[in-house]
């Protein structure tokens, strides 16, 4: 990513300022992280029974995948598309807090299926713009037409589905399933049951849903995760550590990490206990502390971000090594996910992500504060604009973030992102009401 102005590059109209050699807007690198589907990584567990649900369940027209975080949702449908039963031909989106808003979020998708060869418009962000206070009679229609009129079937997967909480967005969703033609399948990722009309879907007959009983590992499969490190357990120590994990793939994973290498770890899975949540927070704090100083800062520094690239961990951190780390993360740490087939950018396990930035937060509550805006003041200088108003806003900066909103609503308003903007006015109202109580 450049270090090019707001003015210059921003997060919208730079979508459409010129066009490359096939005719397609250029794309930024962290929104190209967005619609990028996961690498698979050679630790991975096959999980081919796994993949056999995840084929079956495209013979009906909507796959709801749906698991608390850690569950390896993700991972598993990555394993999928790489694998030869996985669809020939597929558009992925990740979702992330500023797709809540309907403009934002039917730009991206039709981005996504452009990438499949379902040719919307060329100028994708102006038309929907154009469109945005009609999206059901001219934007949502046209989208349906362009994969009506493909040759071939086509998958369209959508992760991290949750963050999907606008009424609006929500009933745009569901005339889009209700009209989805049948030549496509929809896929939604997601820690929690979408608040479409699943009812009526399912009993159409045309909902397949894989739920965490389907996601958590068996026996063999957390075997085969052992034996992949060299953490050697006796098969009673494997069925303890079923019984305590359930099965959970995240509390499976920090097991691995925090057996490895111990003299006795059959000794070592005996004494702890507890429900998922606590086996996670504590072997997560294991490994964190296993970290030698300067990883265990970055670590926690970074868990204030969603995504993060070498320069902007630069940035937030005031350091100028991050790129190094990052490079050693990825080798030697299952938490740091890259995003892009570069590897440019990466964010951390969720799980892992929130229990560092929980960690930051009750050790270095005023650092905390500080990265957030230093990260704000990055992301504005590169065109993200909504990011940079959160993170202004979670160091305390409603000024700044004020000014940020000021100086960008009308461009966004104009590009049929006014659910943003009206975001960021509710935000900044609940900022300064709190500021009135503690005055």
């Amino acid at each position: 990513m450049s270090g090019a102005t707001e003015e210059q590059c921003p997060r919208v109209t730079s979508l459409t300022t010129a066009a490359d050699k096939f005719g397609r807007p250029p794309v930024d690198t962290m929104l190209e992280a967005k619609l990028r589907p996961p690498q698979t990584r050679s630790e991975w567990v096959s999980r081919s029974r796994l993949l056999q649900e995840l084929e079956r369940a495209t013979e009906r027209a909507i796959t709801l995948i749906a698991a608390p975080a850690g569950y390896g949702k993700t991972t598993a449908v990555a394993q999928w598309l790489a694998s030869d039963s996985g669809p020939p031909i597929f558009a992925w989106l990740s979702l992330d807090n500023s797709d809540n808003d309907p403009g934002q979020l039917w730009t991206h998708i039709a981005m996504a299926l452009d990438r499949a060869g379902c040719v919307i418009a060329r100028d994708i962000a102006g038309f929907v713009a154009s469109g945005a206070h009609d999206m059901f009679t001219l934007v949502l229609p046209r989208i349906l037409d362009a994969i009506a009129g493909l040759p071939s079937d086509v998958t369209l997967l959508i992760d991290d589905f949750d963050v999907v909480r606008g009424a609006e967005c929500n009933r745009q969703i569901e005339f889009f399933v209700k009209h989805l033609p049948a030549t496509a399948h929809l896929v939604l990722i997601t820690r929690a049951d979408p608040t479409l009309r699943l009812g009526r879907i399912r009993a159409a007959g045309q909902l397949s849903e894989i739920r965490a009983d389907d996601l958590a590992f068996n026996t063999q499969e957390a075997s085969a995760l052992l034996g992949a490190d060299g953490v050697q357990l006796s098969s009673e120590a494997v069925g303890e550590l079923m019984q305590r994990t359930e099965g959970w793939p995240a509390g499976l994973y920090l097991a691995v990490l925090s057996l490895a290498g111990r003299a006795d770890p059959s000794e070592f899975v005996h004494h702890f206990s507890g429900n998922n949540r606590f086996i996670g927070d504590y072997l997560t704090e294991e490994v964190l502390s296993r970290q030698s100083d300067e990883v265990r800062s970055f670590i926690l520094d970074m868990s204030i971000l969603d995504r993060f690239s070498a320069p902007l961990c630069d940035y937030v951190t005031e350091e100028h090594n991050s790129a190094s780390i990052l490079r050693d993360l990825k080798h030697t740490n299952l938490f740091l996910i890259p995003l892009d087939s570069e590897e440019r950018w990466f964010r951390f396990h969720h799980l892992f992500g929130a229990v560092a930035r929980s960690t930051l937060e009750t050790e270095q509550p005023d650092r905390a504060a500080q990265l957030h805006g230093r990260a704000a003041d990055w992301l504005s200088e590169n065109g993200y604009v909504d990011a940079a108003v959160e993170h202004a806003l979670t160091a305390g900066k409603a000024e700044r973030a004020a000014t940020l909103a000021n100086a960008s609503w009308l461009r966004y308003f104009d590009a049929g992102l006014g659910s943003t903007v009206r975001r960021w006015l509710r935000a900044l109202e609940r900022s300064a009401a709190v500021k009135r109580r503690l005055g």
